[in-house]
């Protein structure tokens, strides 16, 4: 898969996982960092989840990651 493809699957895994957490229960959305592996289209990935209470609203940082070198998507 090209740079191109890995970028564009990577923003699609960070934008699903904001939308899921949109769908959910807000009080379910617990503070903290997770991590989650995937395998997609032949490539490994990995989702970091970081969530912070900052009072009127929780503010939610997804980044992805995949392959050796290292590239990821915020």
């Amino acid at each position: 898969m090209s740079l191109q493809g890995r970028y564009q699957v990577a923003t699609h895994l960070a934008a699903q996982k904001l939308e899921e957490l949109k769908a959910g229960n807000y009080d379910d959305i617990l503070e903290g960092t997770m991590e989650e592996n995937l395998s997609l289209e032949e490539s490994s990935y990995s989702r970091s989840i970081e969530t912070e209470d900052v009072g009127l609203y929780k503010k939610v940082r997804v980044t992805v990651h995949w392959g050796p070198i290292g590239r990821s998507v915020m």
